[in-house]
């Protein structure tokens, strides 16, 4: 397979010899190391003068191995880009491993495999089971699926059921699928998670029955249910560690529900109102599966219009399929471009700021004034809407923030370890803000989750649980390698993020993975003195709510939020005292660091790029300064499927 292209090289270097000596290709590798550059100067008219450069370059994998391609248990390689967060952490260990040297974290062998689960294919259907098992198993997707992912008008579906049990051999096939899908999304939280096999063997039935109902001609013929019915396959499959699965019949639901015009208010106005309703509140949980899935993923998602006809009747899930279109806009404009300029970045905090405004109006008309101070978890007992939707919301909208924000938060850890100083320049103040808006983000996060974990209303087997607690961990872990001595907030929540995945990894095999993956991350930043390794809590993480110093909020949105102290004031969501042209106007940011000028003062100049079109000049790849963290790296997400190019 012939690597793709890379970003264009700069002049005046050989790139066909290595830091150690080893003759390459001239071909950029697929995934490249930081330049370290030893000595760069600058005549007057900003043009780099002659001086000595050593050059890391960092193959794939030493078996040949592509980095933007995963492989299953079998070796088969069908997946289309890397997982989200594992695209990022191979920049990391790049990162580490030209600073410390190799370690079992950076040469981990399973980098480049994804957990993949069994396969399934149709069967007979199995005689369905008693009425009161049916109960049983609807009310255990009711608790754990319907409170988070809308699927059905919930009543309406009882009363089909209701219909099936009065005659089952003349029951619609219809009818007979769906509830097979629901009674093995069911099964699976069954039996407990250290004895799955009955609960495993029960849920397999049950689906392979289920896919005998949809033939080809029930595809091309089908009604609503048909979206219905994907949604809840690509919900099965995500339970099964079936990733990729998942995300294909997420999208045949997707584009079924558009040929079906639930995109459509006008195509919706000739239903009657409960139709409509769930017509509606259907298409935007189709949009909103859709943009979470393909982010942890690092796929492309397909563009969702979603209007506000509905948000009087649904207002929780009208907000959510909101700021999933934030997600999709913050993906597109900062990972699928060639550069963030600081408009584009004020666009996009203003929006969140909107809409954190606006799901506060809606929370604070639904509360009492004393519940308005008691964070998230208070406010929520006063709520109508699941706990467990209001975390995935809160959670995902913290993500927002983050992967707005992790950019900065790599470049400035890049620059201090590379530099071997504490600080970075002076004049990118900016983005030492919105570095430490990702770490606060993150601490939140954990912080969120372990406090709903602490009650048992954290959603289970939830593979988005897991990617947004390893992100957590991730950034987390990243910035402590910057730092000699790391707070006791920060070192607290790398120890939860760990014993959460360890905890998840009960169910999910992608969890195991994960927690093996921070855990050597840890041993990899621990040496540096800053981390203590030491488990703040038991084994039960559901002990562990009062073991943590209250150093952050545990908080919905702004003003919702509990009291902190003076020394860690600064909420993750609130960018109000972020100054987005504070020095350099109108900067321009790629993946990867700022686009400066050539004038050979690193951070002091003025850009060359043209912010209003978000495209870096030519000039600019003319810079010694932009040369120190650009060349040949790959942004952190491998969002496209082939690698930014710089005449776009």
């Amino acid at each position: 397979m012939p690597k793709p292209a890379g970003r264009p090289r700069f002049k005046g270097t050989d790139p066909a010899v290595t830091a150690t000596g080893v003759t390459t290709s001239s071909a950029p590798p697929v995934a490249a190391a930081i330049r370290e550059d030893q000595e760069i100067s600058s005549n007057e008219n900003g043009s780099s003068s002659n001086g000595t450069r050593q050059e890391y370059y960092i193959q794939a994998s030493k078996d040949g191995k592509d980095s933007r391609m995963l492989s299953n248990g079998h070796g088969r390689i069908h997946y289309i880009g890397e997982s989200c967060i594992l695209s990022l952490l191979e920049q990391i260990r790049q990162l580490f491993r030209q600073i410390d040297g190799p370690t079992k974290f950076t040469e981990n062998p399973e980098r480049f495999v994804l957990v993949d689960g069994p396969d399934y294919k149709a069967s007979k259907p199995v005689l369905l089971p008693s009425r009161a098992d049916v109960d049983h198993l609807m009310w255990l997707f009711e608790s754990h699926i319907h409170c988070i992912i809308y699927v059905f008008d919930w009543e309406m579906f009882k009363v089909e059921v209701d219909e099936v049990y009065k005659d089952p051999i003349r029951a619609a096939e219809t009818s007979l699928c769906r509830l097979y899908l629901v009674l093995a999304i069911g099964s699976v939280f069954e039996e407990p998670y250290e004895d799955q096999h009955g609960a495993d063997a029960t849920s397999r039935l049950f689906f392979q029955s289920a896919l005998f109902y949809m033939d080809e001609l029930a595809m091309s013929t089908g009604d609503v249910w048909i979206v219905e019915a994907h949604l809840l396959i690509s919900t099965f499959y995500e339970l099964q560690f079936k990733r990729n699965m998942s995300w294909i019949h997420l999208g045949m639901g997707f584009r079924q529900a558009q040929c079906l015009g639930l995109c459509s208010v006008y195509a919706n106005k000739r239903f009657p109102p409960r139709i409509r309703q769930h017509r509606g509140a259907l298409w935007k949980s189709i949009c909103i599966q859709e943009q979470l899935r393909s982010t942890s993923l690092g796929r492309p998602a397909m563009s969702c219009s979603v209007t506000s006809t509905h948000d009087t009747e649904n207002p929780a899930l009208s907000q959510f399929s909101m700021l999933c279109s934030l997600l999709g806009d913050i993906r597109a404009s900062i990972y699928e471009t060639d550069s963030i300029s600081s408009s584009t970045a004020q666009r996009l905090i203003s929006s969140l700021k909107d809409w954190s405004s606006s799901f506060e109006h809606l929370v604070k008309g639904q509360v009492s004034h004393n519940a308005q101070g008691k964070g998230l978890l208070g406010v929520s007992k006063e709520l109508p809407w699941n706990k467990k939707f209001l975390l995935t919301l809160n959670l995902s909208y913290l993500h927002c923030i983050v992967l707005l924000t992790r950019p900065f938060l790599f470049y400035v850890v890049a620059k201090k370890v590379k530099s071997n100083s504490s600080r970075v320049d002076p004049a990118l103040g900016t983005f030492e803000n919105l570095a430490q808006t990702c770490v606060q983000s993150c601490l939140t996060s954990v912080k969120l989750l372990n406090d709903f974990y602490s009650i048992g209303s954290h959603p289970q087997r939830s593979s988005l649980m897991i990617y947004y607690t390893l992100t957590c961990g991730v950034m987390l872990l990243l910035d402590s390698f910057q730092r000699q001595s790391v707070e006791p907030n920060v070192n607290w929540a790398v120890n939860c993020s760990i014993s959460m995945l360890s905890e998840y990894s009960k169910a999910d095999r992608s969890a195991r993975r994960y927690y093996d993956i921070l855990n050597e991350m840890r041993d990899a930043v621990s040496h540096r003195g800053g981390l203590n390794n030491q488990n703040l809590f038991s084994n039960n993480i559901a002990g562990s709510t009062n073991s943590m110093p209250d150093l952050i909020n545990s908080p919905s949105f702004n003003s919702i939020s509990v009291n902190m102290p003076e020394s860690n004031n600064s909420s993750p969501f609130d960018f109000g005292n972020l100054n987005i042209d504070e020095v350099v106007d109108n900067w321009s940011f790629t993946p990867l660091g700022p686009i400066l000028g050539t004038d050979g003062s690193f951070g002091n100049q003025h850009t060359n790029s043209d912010v209003n079109n978000d495209k870096p000049a030519a000039s600019t790849w003319e810079s010694a300064d932009s040369n120190h963290l650009l060349q040949n790296m790959e942004p952190p997400e491998a969002l496209l499927l082939e690698p930014m190019s710089s005449n776009k």
